[in-house]
């Protein structure tokens, strides 16, 4: 579990999730947010190998005594509402990109349709999945 977190956030530092860590060609690809973004989904086996260290607890032997599932289910639910949440809207918007331009900065603009009936609110955010940059990203 300690090896799966030190992962996690060796990842998560911004020098890994910038790509500011120059490794050698093939391990290169790992690095950046897509490293950052998949090893942080490693915490779910975390959570896996928590609750199976929490079930063989010795010194207590009634079940009810054991409350590793107490600590790891109200996270886990809401973990789960989420992500349910997300795919369930993911299919009813569709957006077409009407044009694409690179700006100074190395960044980039998109301009996509807004889909019928949506509406802006102050801190949406949009989970872009562009497969030709990342090889990790698909539908």
């Amino acid at each position: 579990m300690v090896t799966l977190m030190v992962i996690s956030f060796t990842l998560a530092t911004s020098q890994f999730r910038r790509n500011a860590v120059n490794l050698p060609s093939p391990i290169n690809r790992l690095t950046g947010f897509n490293a950052f973004w998949y090893s942080h989904h490693l915490l779910g086996i975390v959570y896996i190998l928590l609750f199976i260290h929490g079930s063989f607890l010795n010194l207590t032997h009634k079940w009810y005594q054991k409350t590793t599932w107490m600590y790891i289910s109200v996270p886990l639910l809401l973990y789960i509402a989420e992500r349910t949440l997300r795919t369930r809207r993911s299919q009813h918007y569709a957006v077409k990109v009407l044009k694409v331009s690179v700006l100074p900065g190395n960044v980039f603009s998109l301009i996509m349709s807004k889909p019928n009936g949506f509406k802006y609110k102050s801190g949406q955010y949009i989970f872009l999945q562009c497969p030709k940059i990342s090889p990790f990203e698909c539908r």
